[in-house]
């Protein structure tokens, strides 16, 4: 049997861990985005066969990423020295720029995982691009965006014009 039929993602992430923290040494903010995006790829299938990852896995992946995730709080305060905690949660979503980029690096692992013979290439060439999020425009979002040019134009103009006038 071939070392890389018993490898699993959990393990894959663990090298691939290992060499991006020599590679990108000094990039410490791609070390984190590398961190971010093989959480979920560990959390759904770590225990999975690398060779078993399929466009529909890295697809589930995506979908994964792209539901709402809640965060807690948490605040501590002394007041009339008493120890007060406040906790408080919030929602939020990804962006599609920040999921495609991190889809991307899904892509990269096993990229790199194939040139390490760590995996067969069908499993590189099996994820298509497809799996990419397309923007989506909608009326409301157009409009509001239009509003926001509109309000850093006159901004800037306003900026211009006092400088301008204070030069004189």
């Amino acid at each position: 049997m071939p070392a890389h039929e018993s490898l699993t993602i959990a393990e894959l992430n663990l090298a691939y861990h290992r060499h991006a923290s020599d590679y990108y040494r000094d990039a410490p903010i791609e070390r984190k985005q590398i961190r971010l995006a093989l959480k979920p790829l560990r959390r759904l299938y770590g225990a999975t066969a690398a060779t078993g990852f399929r466009p529909l896995a890295l697809r589930a992946v995506r979908e994964e990423m792209l539901k709402k995730q809640s965060r807690v709080y948490r605040r501590s305060v002394v007041e009339n020295g008493k120890r007060k905690v406040t906790q408080w949660s919030r929602e939020n979503r990804l962006s599609r720029q920040t999921v495609n980029m991190r889809v991307d690096i899904i892509r990269r692992v096993f990229k790199w995982a194939v040139a390490q013979e760590l995996v067969p290439s069908e499993v590189y060439e099996g994820s298509p691009c497809e799996t990419l999020l397309e923007p989506e425009f909608d009326e409301e979002s157009s409009e509001r965006a239009f509003a926001a040019s509109v309000v850093v134009a006159k901004r800037l103009h306003f900026q211009w014009f006092s400088h301008y006038l204070l030069r004189s």
